[in-house]
Parts: structure tokens; sequence; C-alpha cells
């Protein structure tokens, strides 16, 4: 079965044709559980591959009574692989059986939500979930019906996350909180499921810092009318934490909370009036953030705080440690933190309290940043200038000459600034507000929309992923298509299929301007090598994706050798092996002529023998049009000659032939996996090689780990360690065997000392 996997990723068209794909179909009927999982296993990872047959997954979910008996005589493994081969059934958007079938299903799967194994717990949660997102998202059940059945099966995985996110392994902790997070944006039901073991959630002080930060977004998730003050409680707690990150954390989401709830608006505001104050008085890291959650929270609430900014009633502790009622200037506590904030938006956050509260004195405070007005950050100047501009026009009688000084200094500091949005910006107000000053009022002065918590995914990626829980995606909370790219299917079957434009089909496609390289991808045929070969017809294409990876590298430049054409080239891992992409431009002002046409490339005899293994596309390039990069198989079917570089002839009309050396080829692509070496095969060859190279003395120890020097680290750079051996106390010898592409074989003897390489022949 897993043999199936591998040729299907090599050579999809053989396994169509030899019917290898039906044969692994046969085998969900084999008769051992053993089978029957690996072959579930292998379909679905086919299943995510591009040119997948449809049949197949359904195939999987027909036979999904067939895959429940046989997890009762299976191990753990491969009653995860079943229990994912059952959740086919439920990714598509049509339930493909009854109500009372599939609850028959979730009956059989329940008792894996008990299993030790975390994944399995999680498969089998999974298989609940990816059930009630088939049949309430579905015209099936009326919304009564729907609810009662989210409630019914919330009730049975809420005891077996809780006990993942007890776990002792921090990483099985970190990926069950990860997928609750999903859990919890499913809807209300979910919400009321685990509100009642939010102490589960709380901050452990042995929890890693991954952990903690994923506690206090669930615990805000959770925040009830009921729960609030409690929640805050403990917010409360962690803001003071010595963890900044913990801290800062803690502190926006107080901010977030008074915000989702307003029935702790005031306990959350005289919290973080406490939080400013403390962090001022004892070099906190959390004034910044204090200052900014609360602009929020007066955002928020625009006339609730009008009257008490000023003497906000607070409980302090006095030096018996007694609770007295006290009064706190919050205005006044936020100029004190000016002096601890560097952070530009926390800045400009204070700068707006005292632009919209401040009334009397708002242009005495603000003056203080006149001196530094060139120095700070845009937002600054722009919250500066704003807040000016508000307390002149709120200004009565008494201050309007006072407030009218402030506005026509800052005035001109924004005249003489450099950034041509702060100077826009002043002479827009400048205009405004001499011309008609209630118009400035009423744009200045207008009533903020409030803020909105948003937590939740959208429905159809929130169903996406739940149907991938435990796995990666689930994680990091992206599809698959976001991770692995388009060419991987990543979707459920009855989407409807994205539309493509013409260019697409054709296999050309221009990448977005965020990419390294703005590039026209041109998914022609690959050019004929040195050596006699056969050539096949254009097949590679260039993928965007690979393309933005690449290590590019010129070779040719338009003012020297290129006579007016600019070639960059990089290497790649493709389908059949190496992969060449080189990337012409036609530059206009060094070329003699406006169009070239590169009509053949080649690679010279080398080291290696590679060649270019398929049929070149003449390219016409003109000057002025967009870059363009042809991507080109490379294979073994070349002269093999001792030479150090890798050149390459371009045959460009009407200039003639170019050479020019390509970059090394990275020794990855060179070798041939590393599937073992016989020991008594490596002896024979060692023994009758001759050395022919080895590290020279005067290169400097290369330094190294025993980690880096192990069968499997080796094995990963097409590396086989076929003995070790202990030279003395601190020195280590390695015998290591390797084979290219061509066929060459290589036998290295590596001695480290010391961690360090000392020598290698």
């Amino acid at each position: 079965a897993f043999a199936c996997l591998k040729l299907f990723t090599i050579a999809p068209d053989i396994c169509k044709q030899t019917k290898l794909l039906e044969a692994l179909e046969e085998l969900l009927g084999s008769s051992t559980a053993s089978v029957v999982a690996s072959a579930v296993c292998v379909i679905n990872e086919v299943i995510t591959l591009p040119n997948a047959p449809v049949n197949i997954q359904t195939a999987v979910a027909a036979r999904a009574l067939t895959l429940l008996k046989a997890m009762d005589n299976c191990g753990e493994w491969p009653q995860l692989y079943l229990m994912e081969g059952v959740a086919q059934l439920f990714v598509q958007k049509t339930p493909l059986i009854s109500l009372s079938e599939a609850e028959d299903i979730i009956a059989s799967v329940a008792s894996q939500l008990c299993s030790g194994n975390g994944a399995v717990c999680m498969a089998a949660i999974k298989v609940i979930i990816t059930m009630l997102s088939q049949f309430t998202g579905s015209s099936v059940l009326t919304a009564d019906e729907a609810t009662r059945l989210e409630r019914r099966y919330a009730a049975l995985v809420v005891q077996p996350m809780i006990r993942l996110i007890s776990t002792q392994q921090f990483e099985i902790r970190y990926v069950a909180f990860r997928n609750l997070k999903l859990l919890l944006n499913v809807g209300p039901t979910f919400v009321n499921a685990f509100t009642p073991h939010l102490p589960s959630l709380f901050v452990k002080f042995d929890d890693p810092i991954y952990i903690k930060l994923e506690k206090v977004d669930s615990m805000l998730t959770l925040a009830t009318h009921d729960n609030a003050r409690r929640v805050l409680a403990e917010l409360s707690e962690y803001a003071t934490e010595l963890d900044e990150q913990l801290a800062r954390k803690a502190v926006q989401s107080i901010g977030v909370l008074a915000v989702k709830l307003e029935c702790i608006v005031d306990d959350s505001l005289a919290q973080l009036v406490c939080i400013l104050d403390s962090s001022i008085k004892f070099g906190l890291h959390s004034v910044a953030e204090a200052a900014g959650v609360l602009q929020t929270i007066f955002r928020q609430y625009p006339t609730r705080f009008n009257n008490v900014l000023r003497s906000f009633p607070l409980k302090t502790i006095d030096s018996d440690g007694n609770e007295v009622d006290g009064i706190v200037d919050i205005i006044q506590k936020l100029c004190q933190a000016l002096d601890y904030v560097t952070d530009p938006d926390s800045r400009a956050a204070i700068i707006w309290v005292i632009g919209e509260y401040a009334n009397d004195d708002a242009a005495g405070t603000l003056s203080l940043f006149f001196d530094t007005f060139a120095e700070e950050s845009v937002s600054v100047q722009l919250a500066v200038l704003t807040a000016v501009a508000k307390t002149y026009i709120k200004s009565d009688e008494a201050t309007k000459a006072i407030n009218l000084a402030a506005l026509t200094e800052v005035l001109g500091l924004c005249k003489a600034s450099e950034v041509p949005d702060v100077r826009d910006r002043a002479f827009f107000y400048w205009r405004l507000i001499s011309t008609n000053i209630k118009a400035a009022s009423m744009v200045l002065l207008a009533h903020k929309p409030g803020m909105l918590v948003v937590d939740k995914l959208e429905r159809s990626m929130l169903t996406e992923l739940l149907s991938q829980a435990g796995n990666l995606s689930s994680i990091v909370h992206q599809p698959v298509s976001a991770l692995l790219g388009e060419n991987v299917r990543g979707k459920f079957e009855g989407d409807a299929p994205t539309a493509k434009d013409d260019s697409t089909s054709r296999g050309a496609n221009v990448m977005s301007p965020s990419d390294p390289f703005d590039v026209t991808v041109d998914g022609g045929g690959i050019g004929a090598s040195s050596g006699a070969v056969n050539l096949t017809s254009p097949t590679v294409k260039g993928d965007q994706k690979v393309l933005s990876m690449l290590a590019w590298q010129q070779v040719l430049e338009a003012s020297g050798s290129g006579k007016g054409l600019t070639a960059y080239m990089g290497w790649s891992h493709g389908a059949t092996g190496p992969q060449l992409h080189t990337r012409f431009n036609l530059d206009r002002a060094a070329t003699v002529s406006s169009s070239l046409k590169v009509t053949t490339m080649q690679i010279n005899v080398n080291l290696f023998g590679l060649g270019i293994s398929q049929a070149f596309p003449e390219t016409t390039l003109k000057a002025g049009d967009a870059p363009v990069v042809i991507s080109l198989a490379v294979g073994a079917n070349n002269q093999r000659k001792p030479v150090k570089d890798l050149q390459v002839a371009l045959k460009v009309e009407p200039i003639g032939v170019l050479f020019f050396v390509a970059p090394p080829i990275p020794m990855h692509l060179v070798l041939q996996p590393a599937t073992g070496c016989d020991p008594t095969k490596y002896a024979a060859e060692f023994e009758s090689a001759s050395v022919g190279w080895q590290l020279p003395a005067d290169v400097p120890p290369i330094p190294t780990s025993n980690g880096r020097l192990s069968g499997n680290a080796l094995r990963l750079l097409s590396l086989n360690l076929v003995h070790t051996k202990e030279i003395s106390q601190d020195t280590l010898g390695l015998h290591i065997y390797a084979s290219t592409i061509a066929g060459q074989q290589m036998c290295a003897i590596v001695t480290v000392k010391d961690g360090y390489i000392a020598s290698a022949i």
C-alpha cells in the first residue's frame, strides 16, 4: 500500500495505467485490520495530491462500517488511520447517510475518546466534530434539532479535551489548545459546555510561555457575565508577572474583556489604573500596554467617564496594609507615563486621551511635544496635530487665546516637516478651521463607532480546519492549500472549482509584487543537452512558490558579457531530479537591439555528467518587458570530466553564443537518496579506490556535533553512515558512502576531534 503512495507521487500516470489505485481500494476489504488501516492511510495521503481520482475518497467513505469493525482488532496507530478514514464520510457538504446511522458510527468511535494516545483521542474528536459540521450545516435538520445535536455531542468531547490540555507533555497541550480554540468558535453551545471548566485554563507557574498565551486566549473566549470578575482577577495577576510577554498579553486581554462585556468596564478600568500606577512606580514593562488599552476603553465608551477621569475613585492599600478609598487623576497618570513610554502607538494613544478629555490644560500639556516634534514618529506627530486642533475647537473664551497660540505653533512645525502626510493634514486642518469652524467641529469631534471583538473564523474556513483536527492545519489555523500551495488539493469534495485565467491554464503565471522577483514564468519545454539523448516534449512548468524561494545568482550582466541580456540562475528539486531555473531580462538601456531570441541552452561537460534533459523552448525577449523564467529539468546524460565549474552555453540571436558559469549545484540534488550500504561491498570499494580529494590542511576546523553525525541526520543529506570507530578518547572516525545520480560512488573517511572535523579523505 505504501509503495503505491510513493509511486503515485512520482508517476501518477503509471498508477492509473496499471490500475494500482483499484487494487488499493480492494485492500479496504481485507480481513487483516492492519492492511485495511495501511490502505486508508495511503488513500488519505493520495487524495491531497493533485490529479487524485475523486472516486478513491468515495471508496473510503462507502466502507466506513468495515473500518469500524477493523478497529477492534488492531493497535493504536492503525486505529488512528481507520478513524481518519471514517471522518472522510463526513467531509462532504451533503450527508451520505442518515442521522441515525451517523449516531451509530459515533457510538462506535466514542470508546476511543478515553484512549491514552493523544492522537487517537483527537481523531475520535475529529470524527464527532466533522459529523456535527456536516449535519448542522445542511438543511437536513431544523435549527432546534441542530442545537440539540450540538449540545448532546459537545458534552461528549469536553472531558477528553480537558484531559488533553492537562497532560504532562507540553507539546500535546499546545496542540489541544489550538484545537480547543477552533471548537470554541463553533458556537455558544461549545462555549457553554467548556465554561464550567474555566479553572483548568488558569496559568500555572511551570507552563511554557506558548501554553500561557493560549490559556489567556481561551479564558477570554469563555468569559461571560457570570465569571467576568474571576477572569479579570486572573488577568490582573498575570499583568504583574516578570515574564514580559505574558504581562503584555494580560493587559491587552483586560482591554478586550472590557470591550466584550460592559458589565466589567468599571472594574477593568480600576485594574488598569492600578497596573499603570504600579508600572510607573516600579519600572515594570506594562506601562505602554496599559496606556494603549485605556485609550481603547475610552473610545468604546466615549461618554461614560467624562466626569471621573480627573477624579477616578480607586481603592488603595496604605502603609499598614489596610484598604482605603482614594482618588486618582487618570490623565495626570498618563502624562507621567510619557517618561517611560517609547512605543509610538502608545505615545499616540496617550496624546489622543489628552486631546479628547483634558479640556482646560490640554494645550499646556500638548506643548511638551513641541520641542521634540521633529524627532517624534509620524503617528505621534499626527496625534499631536489632531489633539491640538480638537482642543482649539472645544475652547471657550477663557482658553481660546492659549489654544490658538498652540495651534499656530503646531501648524508651523507641521509646515516644516519632511513628511508629506503631516504637511497635508496640517494644511487641511488650517483651511477647514479658518473657513468653517462648525464643519471642522463636525469632522474632528464626530462620534467614533464602537469597537468589535472579532474572534470568530469564517464558517467555511472553520469547517475546513475542523476537518483537519489534530493535523498541522488545525494548529496554525491555515488551510492545507495555504501551507503547501495550490497544487495540493486540500479542499472538500463538492466545492466549486476555482476559476483560473487563460495564463494559468497555459502554465504561465505572473508573480505578485510581493514575491522576490516579479517575473513571468514560462512553463514551456526544456533545452537539449550536449549528450546524445532522446528529448521529450515540454512538460516541466515553473512553480511560483518554488521560484520565490530560490537563491538566485547573477550569471550574465547586461552591461558586460550579456551584451544587453541579464540572466539569473537558481537550482531546485523537481519531480524527476534537479531543476535549473533561468531568469532572462533584456535591458532597454544596455541593449543595441529592441528584441533578442534565445534559441538553445546546454550544459557543457562537467564532473557529474549533468545535462539538460528536455527540449528548450525558443523564447523572444523584448526590451522593457517583464522578466521571463524558464525551468529546465536536468539529468545525468552528459559526458563526465573533472572540471571545477559548471559551464553553460547559450545561443542568442543575433548576438551569437554566450558562455557563463552556472551556480554550484547543491550536493543534495546530485546525490541519490541514502538507502543503506553493504559494509562488505564498501570495504571492497574502499580498498580499490584511490584518494581523489582530501580536506586541505589550511582550512580552519569545522565545528560539528554528535547529533549531526548520526545515521539518521546523515541520511537526510543523502549520506550513508557505514561504520563508526572510536580512534581515541576524544577522536571519532566515520566511514561514509554516497552515490551520485550519474552512478559515481564516493567513499569517505571523516575524523572528528573535540567537536571539530579534523580531516576528511
